[in-house]
This record gives C-alpha cells, sequence and structure tokens, in this order.
C-alpha cells in the first residue's frame, strides 16, 4: 500500500451536487452525502474498462512498488459479489485482478441506507484527472491518520462517502527470506471479505458520472500477521478489515470521530499469507 504524503496541491474535489444526468442515473442529496439512484436495466455506470499492462510492465511495477509497498487485490468475482454482500449486480465487467484505474466494484448505502453497488476506478484521484504539469502521486490507499486533511480525501472523509471494497485477497511483500517475496493475503477460511474505502463521484461534461475510490490503511507495527510484511525497516501498514457485522454501520456512519472508531486491525488468527507463485507453508497471524 501507498501513502498519499506527496499529494500536491490544487486538485479537483469532489462535487455536491444533485443535478440529474443522463437516462435513470442521479444524483439526491441527503444529510450531508450524496447518493447515486440506479434505476431499470437501461442506463448503468459501466465505464471502459482500462487497457491491462503488459507483462513486462507488471513486472516493472512489482520491482519499483516492492520498495514501498503493494498495491493490487482480487475483486470478489461477479458470480459471488451479489449473493454473498446481499447487493444488486454492479451490472459492468471487471478484471480477475486489479491495479491502478481499473475498475473494481464497491459498495455504498443508497439514500434508503439500502446497500448498492457501483464499479469504480481504483485511486480516489484517477490518473486521468490529475491536471497538466501536475507530478504524478498515488492515491489508492489514503492513511487513517491524515485522511481528514488531505485534499483527495477530506471531503469524502467528513461528509461520509463510505464505501467497502469487497475482495478475494490482496498482495502484500514479505522479505522474511531475504528478498521480496509477494504475498497473497486473504481469510483462513478462504472466504469474501471487505476493506474500509472512501469513494467519490466525477461529473463529465454531458452530466454523466463515473466513480473512483480509495482503500484506508491503518499503522500495523503490532499486528501479528502484517508487520510481517514490507522491508525490515518500514512502517507496517494494513488495510482496514471491516468485520461483517459492522458492514452497514460503517456504511452508514456520518460522524468522522465515529468512523475512526471502525478503523481498527483485524484478527491476525482469522488471516491467512501464502505466497502464490511457489509451494511454502502458509503464514497464519497468531
Amino acid at each position: 500500500m501507498q501513502n498519499d504524503d506527496n499529494e500536491p496541491d490544487g486538485l479537483p474535489s469532489p462535487q455536491d451536487s444533485s443535478t440529474s444526468s443522463p437516462g435513470n442515473r442521479r444524483l439526491a442529496s441527503g444529510a450531508g452525502r450524496t447518493y447515486i439512484r440506479l434505476a431499470g436495466n437501461d442506463e448503468t455506470h459501466k465505464a471502459s474498462t482500462p487497457a491491462r499492462q503488459p507483462a513486462s510492465t507488471r513486472n516493472l511495477v512489482h520491482t519499483r512498488i516492492h520498495a514501498t509497498m503493494c498495491v493490487n487485490f482480487t475483486p470478489t468475482p461477479p458470480t459471488v459479489l451479489p449473493g454473498h454482500f446481499h447487493t444488486p449486480d454492479p451490472l459492468g465487467d471487471w478484471k480477475d485482478e486489479v491495479w491502478q484505474d481499473y475498475l473494481a466494484p464497491i459498495i455504498i448505502h443508497d439514500e434508503s441506507g439500502r446497500r448498492q453497488a457501483l464499479l469504480a476506478s481504483y485511486g480516489m484521484v484517477p490518473k486521468q484527472k490529475i491536471p497538466p504539469g501536475t507530478k504524478p502521486f498515488s492515491t489508492m490507499n489514503a492513511r487513517s491518520e491524515t485522511v481528514d486533511s488531505k485534499r483527495s480525501y477530506r471531503t469524502a472523509w467528513l461528509k461520509g462517502y463510505r464505501c467497502l471494497v469487497p475482495m478475494t485477497a490482496f498482495f502484500e511483500p514479505c522479505y522474511e527470506s531475504g528478498k521480496a517475496e509477494r504475498m497473497r493475503i486473504g481469510m483462513a477460511d478462504g472466504a469474501p471479505f471487505a476493506v474500509a474505502g472512501l469513494w467519490r463521484p466525477w461529473k463529465a461534461e454531458n452530466g454523466a458520472y463515473t466513480f473512483s475510490f480509495t482503500q484506508l490503511t491503518i499503522n500495523a507495527d503490532q499486528h501479528a500477521l502484517m508487520r510481517r510484511m514490507h522491508r525490515p525497516d518500514d512502517e507496517k501498514r494494513s488495510l482496514v478489515i471491516v468485520p461483517e457485522a459492522d458492514y452497514d454501520l460503517w456504511l452508514n456512519c456520518a460522524d468522522p470521530a465515529q468512523a475512526r472508531g471502525y478503523l481498527r486491525d483485524f484478527p491476525a488468527d482469522r488471516m491467512l499469507a501464502v505466497a502464490p507463485d511457489r509451494q511454502q507453508q502458509p503464514l497464519f497471524g497468531a
């Protein structure tokens, strides 16, 4: 996971709008938040999928990100998402493995407090939204300690644009062998799970909306499993895995101070890390 400490000034902020968009898709404001309504099966929020990186590029990305934190995950498959997370189908396609600017499903609450699934771009500020002349930066992960002050996240955090990012695993580098090994981290029982995130809408000139999201991270220096990831001298970080019983509480939490109470360690003994590229004894958190 990467942080946003080098975020530049002059970035676009989320729109707070109640204007209508084409077809049956519109934004409706309520309780200080913006919700998406999708009616019927005609116009949907499906967007074009970014081109998959060539293998040589993906390998280069791996080489570079091992020096910081890992930046990809495997979303919950479309055949599993609606039934497991009790949401409507997001009506779109996504890759088996997601990287920056790839589309992936997220779960939000609509204005009636019901779960709604959207397809959104991974990274709060997509590359195409970064102003010309601005040095590229990453918004795939937001540090919980600074989420209320960083321009890319603060409006979403303060106005309650909270989401769940459903997945089956995420990836982190482990250096216990003396070199970086890519570890696949998920639930010990193999079940899908959800990570705490923030999302935002982007309104195009034609009135249509697209969406983007970021994943929240916390310090993991004391976490039995996640402290084993990353370089020995790096600060240990972890995504925030939300217990199933807290899904709707997190999504419906309008108070930023109260929302911080959900940003806590997930029990390490319920997690499992394995090296997908070779046979190896799994790493249990406990």
